[in-house]
């Protein structure tokens, strides 16, 4: 099976309700390999969605505690070998889904707020550290670094050490720094006051980043043509 070149992750933003059909046409003309989306929810929208992309050629695999709860679709042009949910147990929301797809094992990502990320990051970094295969993490962490990822007078992250943690000790490349280098600045969500953070995230492991040029970048028209309120992210294998 090939390798998976092109995967996207976006934020439907509570489901994506009436623009699902726009969501599910965007996805298509954008046609990546894998795409991660969160905030998707297990009721009519996300089913009209779900048809959207199986009619255009995707096997789906998707983790969701109801239809009013956010969870997380995988769409991938490659076929899923399996998948599970592997969101810490006694959570009140977020999700986290794992899918294999050929060699690459995709850890799809939605975390909560607050502190109550603690645990997600936990298990992220039980997993990283476990993976002796490829594997991408990427999806709304909701979180970054407290210096480099929110704009300046912006309300600072919870479990930021944690999410540092990713790579200082469990062997993750936060793909979008190293395309764009330490000091680069890029918001993916705006609160209410307008203050910038960056919470869409994608890492790789070493055998992910081994024998091919993995670049990320974020696609800001999904927020500004009003599809979400997050802008998309993209990350290329060459």
């Amino acid at each position: 099976m090939p390798f998976p070149k092109l995967l996207l992750t976006l934020n439907l933003r509570h489901g994506g309700g009436a623009r699902v059909e726009a969501i599910g046409d965007w996805l298509v003309r954008r046609a990546p390999d894998i795409a991660v989306l969160t905030e998707y929810r297990d009721n009519a929208a996300g089913g009209r969605l779900g048809e959207r992309l199986a009619a255009a050629g995707y096997a789906l695999a998707s983790a969701s505690a109801g239809p009013g709860a956010n969870g997380v679709l995988i769409a991938s042009r490659f076929r899923i070998d399996e998948s599970a949910s592997v969101t810490p147990e006694r959570t009140s929301s977020g999700e986290l889904l794992m899918a294999r797809i050929g060699g690459l094992a995709v850890l799809g990502c939605y975390f909560p707020g607050g502190k109550a990320k603690a645990p997600f990051f936990e298990r992220c970094l039980a997993l990283a550290r476990a993976e002796t295969g490829a594997m991408a993490m990427i999806g709304d962490l909701n979180t970054g670094c407290n210096r480099r990822d929110l704009a300046p007078g912006a309300a600072r992250f919870d479990c930021a050490d944690q999410f540092l943690d990713l790579e200082r000790s469990a062997g993750l490349t936060d793909l979008w720094r190293a395309t764009h280098g330490p000091d680069a600045r890029e918001w993916t969500w705006f609160s209410r006051v307008a203050n910038g953070y960056r919470l869409d995230h994608a890492f790789g492991n070493a055998a992910f980043l081994a024998g091919a040029r993995s670049e990320a970048h974020y696609l800001h028209e999904s927020r500004e043509a009003g599809l979400s309120d997050h802008s998309a992210m993209m990350v290329v294998r060459r």
